[in-house]
């Protein structure tokens, strides 16, 4: 990508992304936008192993925002994510996978879903929102083993996080 301001607002749904790439919008606002009603943002399937995305926003979409499903390591970082269900939601093999130093807010369902999402680590991202008897900061279930949820701050008025049948999982502050 070239230019300072880009504002992706695609027409139709996106393909699920199964290559590796990077998009850094560290230097520069990049912005995907789903205002024109497509459901999820970016999905990011097998095949994008080493994946990174970093410094974006993903915003306005009416599913969730950013989907990792079986996409070992992959780095989500410094993204703001705004979407009408879930800002990530996560399964599958995520072996070395990290979503650190994010923003999750105003989504109406979970910050942060993880079901059955391996060998990923969620660290240091802040989750606020709205207060509605649905969302809440981290929802977590199924068998986690080698995940782990550290130094987060679920804040807004949100419902910090709900663990139902999560199975090895590690969740704290360190």
């Amino acid at each position: 990508f070239t230019g300072k301001n880009l504002v992706f607002t695609p027409a139709t749904p996106l393909p699920a992304i199964t290559t590796k790439f990077t998009i850094d919008g560290t230097d520069r606002s990049i912005a995907i936008d789903g205002t024109n009603k497509t459901a999820t943002g970016l999905a990011l399937a097998a095949g994008s192993a080493g994946s990174t995305i970093r410094g974006i926003t993903v915003r306005n979409f009416t599913g969730t925002g950013l989907v990792l499903d079986a996409s070992a390591a992959t780095t989500v970082s410094g993204c703001v994510i705004q979407a009408n269900g879930n800002g990530l939601a996560a399964s599958g093999n995520l072996a070395a996978a990290t979503v650190v130093g994010n923003t999750f807010s105003r989504n109406r369902l979970y910050g942060i879903q993880l079901t059955a999402a391996r060998g990923l680590s969620v660290d240091s991202n802040t989750v606020t929102g709205i207060n509605t008897a649905t969302s809440m900061g981290l929802y977590a279930s199924g068998d986690l083993t080698g995940t782990r949820v550290t130094a987060n701050t679920f804040a807004g008025g949100l419902r910090g996080a709900l663990l139902d049948n999560a199975r090895n999982l590690l969740f704290g502050d360190v």
